[in-house]
């Protein structure tokens, strides 16, 4: 794409506002990619945008998960926000998944599905022809596990899939807001949040959207303060 290269042209030449308009003439247009925002969250840290960089890091991890530049930038700009959220000890087992679930892409998981039903279908191949009974019962067992570990992989593909469309979580993208206790100015002010911190989006009402903290806390706030990831 003509643009990206001019995008990343400007960025190479530490023009970052001129990379930054176009690279969001990009988004804007429809087109998406982890490296459009991984490089557009370069540019917004260089200016020292914390919010937007940490916003389009998140992006960006959707959709290469296992990308160790995007996964090391986000780091260090998540080492910049003021707040602290220390996230609700999870189960080894749903961390051990869940780690394995994002390793790859949802491309990934559904070529290694394909890989697996090709070799079930050998295995089975295997089982049909081999006159040997040993490799007819050898066939039959990796058939069957192949065509498990390709469901599986297939399930998985599926749920990274639809984990890249959601929308469900956000950065807070204002220097810093008081949480509420309920969707009115005034009510009372439970915390307070400041840029680049991630929440999860729960239900909303008008202009008001109510949020959750990994470390769990919930509240209110103003949907103008949030990007959505």
């Amino acid at each position: 794409m003509e643009l990206f290269s001019q995008a990343n042209q400007l960025y190479k030449e530490k023009n970052y506002e001129s990379a930054i308009v176009l690279y969001d003439s990009i988004v804007k247009s429809g087109y998406s990619s982890a490296e459009l925002f991984f490089n557009l969250g370069n540019a917004h840290y260089k200016l020292g945008h914390l919010a937007p960089a940490i916003l389009n890091y998140e992006r960006a991890k959707k959709l290469a998960p296992s990308d160790e530049d995007i996964d090391f930038n986000l780091r260090i700009a998540n080492l910049r926000v003021v707040d602290r959220v220390e996230p609700l000890p999870e189960l080894f087992f749903v961390r051990w998944v869940k780690n394995i679930v994002i390793r790859h892409s949802s491309d990934g998981w559904a070529k290694l599905a394909l890989l697996l039903l090709w070799a079930a279908f050998l295995c089975a191949m295997l089982f049909l022809f081999a006159s040997n009974i040993l490799l007819k019962r050898t066939g039959v067992f990796a058939a069957i596990l192949a065509l498990l570990l390709a469901l599986a992989s297939a399930f998985t593909a599926y749920s990274q899939y639809n984990y890249q469309r959601t929308r469900d979580a956000a950065i807070v993208g204002v220097k810093n807001v008081y949480i509420k206790s309920a969707p009115d100015p005034q009510s009372t002010d439970l915390f307070m949040l400041r840029e680049g911190v991630k929440v999860k989006l729960l239900e909303a009402e008008g202009e008001w959207q109510k949020i959750q903290l990994v470390d769990g806390k919930v509240g209110w706030m103003r949907k103008e303060g949030l990007e959505v990831i």
